[in-house]
């Protein structure tokens, strides 16, 4: 029903409807390529317990066998029962879950800016979002700092990007009551002090240099692939909120194209840089590989510069010598 409003949407816009339909095309093709490498993973699994285990069924669960004899063992007829590893990963993302609520550094993701976005871009931003909060609660590049406690404000405003978002977030009903607002940041004085927030903007004049671990970052939930409009630094502005970018200019040489991130991008490399104090290794790590110049061509262009630089020099000495 939601793919059928999005074509209708863009019936008019013929080179919109073709990316749409494209769109759609590719997913439900890597849809039917996940399933099939799943049931290939399934059966060669099974495969593999068959060779191991041979006849004997003991790897399969039941407290009675074929023949309706009771089996004693590790998922059989047992009065202890096997601790996975799923359910320790489960033990210890749920205590550190618990310690971020209480202790964590607030992260606001702000949706008010479903009116200046297309519906695709809409869906875009919501799997941005997701694999930024799944990244963020798995925490595992920096485990000895905790995640973000991640807060979504203005969803009011935002109702398509929380539509799209649930689909993406599973237990989203349960973290609603507590995580997604439907007023602003700055109607909740008692969670968000207004001297605390700071609005990252790529379109801010000042660059954020110094990492503060008591302040509150806000990050606008705005897609802007085609419109590259400066709505989040100019409702920062209005706010009177302290608005900076991030240093990427100050730390890394980029290639031609933007400098826009995603968002989960940018939070990879808020988390580093608070677990690290390091800017440029943060950076370097979490930005696009492809639009950021390595080590090797830094360098290479710093010989470059230099030896452009010194031959300007000779030539400068050279008319002065003749001048004289």
């Amino acid at each position: 029903m939601d793919d059928m409003k999005k074509l209708l949407s863009a019936f008019d816009d013929e080179k919109e409807l073709r990316k749409i339909i494209k769109f759609f095309y590719t997913r439900e093709c890597d849809k039917f390529n996940s399933h099939k490498k799943k049931f290939y993973k399934k059966q060669e699994i099974l495969e593999k317990k068959r060779e191991k285990y041979g006849e004997n069924n003991e790897w399969e669960h039941g407290i009675f066998d074929g023949q309706g004899h009771l089996i004693y063992g590790l998922w059989h007829n047992s009065l202890l029962s096997r601790i996975t590893k799923q359910a320790i990963r489960d033990y210890r993302n749920n205590h550190i879950l618990r310690q971020t609520c209480m202790f964590g550094q607030k992260l606001i993701v702000d949706l008010d800016y479903d009116q200046y976005m297309k519906t695709s871009e809409i869906g875009l931003l919501a799997k941005q979002i997701s694999i930024m909060y799944y990244e963020n609660r798995m925490n595992r590049d920096y485990p000895e700092s905790l995640p973000y406690d991640i807060h979504f404000t203005n969803c009011l405003a935002g109702e398509h990007t929380v539509n799209e978002l649930s689909r993406h977030i599973k237990r989203m009903d349960e973290l609603k009551q507590y995580y997604f607002h439907m007023e602003s940041y700055l109607s909740r004085p008692d969670l968000f002090p207004k001297n605390k927030l700071i609005y990252l903007s790529p379109h801010a004049k000042l660059s954020l240099k110094k990492y503060d671990h008591d302040d509150i970052f806000i990050l606008g939930g705005y897609n802007d692939r085609s419109s590259h409009r400066h709505v989040s630094h100019v409702k920062a502005q209005s706010e009177g909120i302290r608005c900076y970018r991030l240093p990427l200019d100050e730390n890394v040489l980029w290639k031609q194209g933007d400098k826009n991130l995603c968002l989960n991008q940018v939070t990879a490399i808020l988390h580093a840089v608070k677990a690290t104090g390091n800017w440029q290794m943060a950076i370097r790590k979490f930005s696009p590989q492809r639009k950021v110049r390595s080590i090797e061509e830094q360098h290479l262009e710093d010989q470059i510069r230099m030896k452009a630089i010194a031959k300007r020099l000779h030539r400068m000495e050279r008319s002065n010598r003749f001048v004289q």
